[in-house]
């Protein structure tokens, strides 16, 4: 149980994710999962499991390349043609 009585796993979850550009959100997923693959966060594993839940467990998995980190606002990388951050 976490300090506010929630029993809880031990790890985090992705539970939703909330497109706000008309992308669908296993997009959003997959470019998202493309830059925390290069993260060492404790939530990036969250959001790569959620993506390889939606798609399985895929070697084919789409790159991200120049990603850095961005204090404050996380992660930002090319996936394809795309600039995702």
């Amino acid at each position: 149980l976490d300090k506010t009585g929630t029993l809880t796993r031990n790890a985090p979850s992705v539970v939703a994710v909330l497109p706000v550009d008309g992308t669908g959100s296993d997009d959003v997923l997959r470019l998202a999962a493309a830059l925390e693959r290069r993260s060492e966060h404790p939530l990036a594993a969250a959001v790569v499991a959620a993506a390889e839940a939606v798609d399985g467990t895929r070697d084919d998995a789409v790159e991200a390349v120049d990603v850095r980190a961005v204090p404050g606002s996380g992660l930002e990388g090319s996936v394809g043609r795309s600039r995702v951050r």
